[in-house]
């Protein structure tokens, strides 16, 4: 794989967290078997950076973790 091949996420700490909280929220409604382990993963994100919300992707609005 080359350099160019690689596609870079640059959202930023917020946006990262926010895109992971949306697919946990995606794989929790679909009854994804990996859903709660998933959303388990996301929370201690979350409580590592020092939020306590989570903030839906494209908003500065907050939502309860």
């Amino acid at each position: 794989m080359t350099t160019s091949q690689i596609v870079r996420f640059t959202a930023g700490r917020e946006g990262t967290l926010a895109y992971y909280a949306a697919l946990a929220e995606i794989f929790t409604r679909r009854g994804a078997p990996m859903a709660a382990a998933f959303e388990a993963v996301v929370a201690r994100m979350h409580a590592l950076a020092g939020e306590t919300v989570r903030r839906p992707l494209g908003s500065a609005s907050p939502v309860p973790a």
